[in-house]
């Protein structure tokens, strides 16, 4: 008698288990069905197109939108220290190149980036001591830039360094060594 009442009880537990189960996958599918109906889905997504300032090759300078007005720079396009970036459409290396397919460490003490679409450059200071690293970026820009340090102040950028190199220092905005707001590096 026990041990009927016992595999009734189980019996009851068992359709239970069923029906929950049954009512959990009923749910699922329709949660499924709701996500798969979603309109957005159907549409592209569109970016917006940047225009890209490219000056003419046979010119020897041209006109870079700076933070208070423009600023007339050499032609650094024409220049054989300047290469399209192999990743990134529009961006260009200055001075050191990045190879994507290389594992290991540049011999150079700073990259840096030019994207054309929006006429910033990305510098990254990449060895100790970052002031001296900071310092060979600026005479690079000055140099090949042919500008002025106002001028360069003048230059939509970032100076940053990555914390492998310095934490210190590392996620800070650093700025040109003579830029008013510059950090002083130690």
């Amino acid at each position: 008698m026990i041990r009927y009442t016992i595999i009734k009880y189980m019996k009851k537990i068992l359709y239970i288990l069923i029906t929950l189960l049954i009512i959990v996958i009923t749910i699922l599918v329709y949660l499924s069905s709701m996500s798969d109906s979603d309109p957005q889905i159907d549409e592209p997504t569109t970016f917006p197109q940047d225009s890209v300032v490219i000056p003419n090759p046979q010119s020897a300078t041209f006109a870079l939108k700076g933070t208070t007005g423009t600023i007339e720079v050499r032609n650094f396009f024409t220049d054989p220290l300047t290469k399209m970036d192999p990743v990134n459409v529009g961006h260009y290396q200055l001075g050191a190149f990045i190879d994507p397919t290389f594992v290991g460490s540049s011999d150079k003490s700073y990259y840096i980036e030019y994207i054309a679409s929006t006429q910033y450059f990305i510098i990254s200071l990449q060895s100790e001591p970052v002031s001296r690293a900071r310092q060979d970026a600026e005479q690079f820009l000055l140099r090949h830039l042919d500008v002025t340090e106002d001028q360069l102040c003048n230059l939509n950028y970032m100076i940053s360094v990555p914390a492998r190199f310095n934490l210190q220092y590392a996620g800070q905005s650093l700025g040109f060594s003579f830029c008013p707001g510059a950090v002083t590096l130690q």
